[in-house]
């Protein structure tokens, strides 16, 4: 996994620390992960309770599906 600060962009990480203003959300599944994007960088990043990290379209792809109709 990359380091926090290589993930994503400025703006998509702060989102995360901050107040709650997250990237857009694509897709969730029944444990409880979630699916999101950045709309500046376009970064994936998978919440999987309350730890956010990026992932790549990839994996995005492979896991979501349905993000992807």
């Amino acid at each position: 996994m990359k380091a926090w600060d290589s993930q994503g962009c400025e703006d998509c990480r702060r989102r995360w620390l901050s107040d709650g203003t997250l990237p857009r959300f694509l897709a969730g599944d029944r444990s409880g992960y979630r699916l999101f994007q950045c709309e500046l960088c376009g970064a994936y990043w998978e919440d999987a309770i309350r730890h956010a990290h990026e992932i790549s379209e990839e994996e995005a792809r492979k896991v979501y599906p349905q993000a992807f109709g």
